[in-house]
């Protein structure tokens, strides 16, 4: 392969990471959805929630499809659903057939949510290039976050139901995905599935930063108004959300050249200092907007990180199994984000938008501490 072809295929394969934050991409345009069709709430909220419970069954489904068609022929079915799904809104026009295009969406980004990061490791062998390309890959996340959310911000003024076309745009990466990336074959193993204690451990980190970080940006819309007002564009301070995490991503790079497997505790360290300082940020608009930021720049830290390490101790089917199930965690993460702080706030007796995150405080110490602990034990067994 030359070094244009090799280039080309390192970016169709970052290029199917522009989707996979692509779930809210919609939520600007719910409020006239609930008003067009006359829903409740709840049920507005449905359409965001449903597409997460489709692809969390098919990421654990996505394993056996490849094994079965082929890790490329299966994330081109993945990106030809969430073309798909962006389409049947707009041709008909009804709830049920929204909620049937957002089980086909969560679909389409379950069979390659996994598999955006499992060809990095089986294409790439060396293990800095490797975690380059997750950091790159994490960029992408925010870089598609920051493309599709301001499309569907173009498309809402046109008409609401427009927003879902922000979707088809997947077709687009779906040419280019088909030209530069080379076919995966994988064989069905005889050996037994293997998961490593560390495994687990990352996928319960991963469910963590992602439920911190949801939870702060559902908390943030209300500190907003109380601040601000109700009259106050959410969506325009939001965007600093993924502009820094793209270049916070971009950052861990040399970061991790240089702290090699410190970089994770300083990830945690920002997390804990996030979470600590936003207690007393209730009433502050940029304090509390601040420690958003900095979460989102820790977590740029930890995610490509532990994406990487995953080879370090699983192989073969069982590396992209322990993959898929990161992935999992992560969307276990958001499930939980509403109910989570909502019963942190039972328990402390509040009612305040910021004390319930004293919680993430001491489960990011409880973390450093199995970190600090995993990396002894890790460095006695070499």
């Amino acid at each position: 392969m030359s070094k244009s072809q090799n280039i080309a295929q390192k970016l169709a394969i970052l290029s199917i990471s522009l989707l996979l934050a692509s779930n809210n991409a919609i939520s600007g345009s719910l409020i006239y959805i609930q008003h067009a069709f006359n829903l409740t709430r709840s049920n507005t909220e449905f359409i965001v929630t449903l597409a997460s419970f489709s692809t969390m069954i098919f990421i654990l489904l996505a394993e056996y499809i490849a094994q079965n068609i082929g890790m490329k022929k299966t994330v081109l079915l993945g990106l030809s659903l969430v073309s798909i799904s962006g389409v049947i809104p707009v041709i008909f026009n009804s709830y049920p057939l929204i909620l049937l295009s957002r089980v086909i969406l969560g679909s389409g980004l379950g069979l390659f949510n996994g598999h955006s990061a499992n060809y990095i490791n089986l294409l790439y062998n060396d293990n800095d290039e490797r975690t380059k390309l997750h950091a790159l890959r994490n960029a992408a996340e925010f870089i598609g976050q920051i493309f599709l959310y301001t499309l569907a911000g173009i498309l809402v003024q046109v008409n609401f139901i427009y927003t879902f076309l922000v979707y088809s745009t997947a077709i687009i990466i779906f040419i280019i995905f088909k030209i530069n990336v080379q076919d995966v074959k994988l064989e069905k193993e005889k050996t037994r599935v293997y998961i490593d204690s560390n495994i687990f451990l990352f996928i319960i980190f991963a469910m963590i930063m992602i439920l911190n970080m949801t939870c702060m940006q559902t908390r943030f819309p209300f500190v907003a108004s109380l601040t601000r007002g109700m009259g106050i564009n959410i969506s325009f301070y939001l965007n600093l959300v993924p502009i820094i995490g793209m270049f916070s991503a971009i950052l861990f790079t040399p970061i991790n050249l240089k702290l090699r497997e410190y970089t994770i505790f300083l990830g945690l360290f920002l997390y804990t200092l996030a979470n600590i300082l936003i207690i007393g940020y209730e009433n502050s608009f940029w304090g509390f907007l601040s420690c958003i930021l900095l979460a989102v720049f820790a977590q740029s830290l930890c995610m490509p990180y532990i994406f990487a390490e995953v080879p370090r101790y699983v192989r073969g089917q069982s590396s992209r199994l322990a993959t898929n199930l990161i992935f999992i965690g992560c969307n276990v993460g958001v499930f939980m984000a509403p109910l989570f702080l909502s019963w942190i706030d039972k328990f402390l007796n509040t009612k305040s938008l910021s004390k319930g995150f004293i919680a993430f405080v001491i489960i990011h110490i409880i973390l450093i501490a199995i970190f600090f602990y995993r990396n002894k034990m890790n460095k006695r067994n070499r």
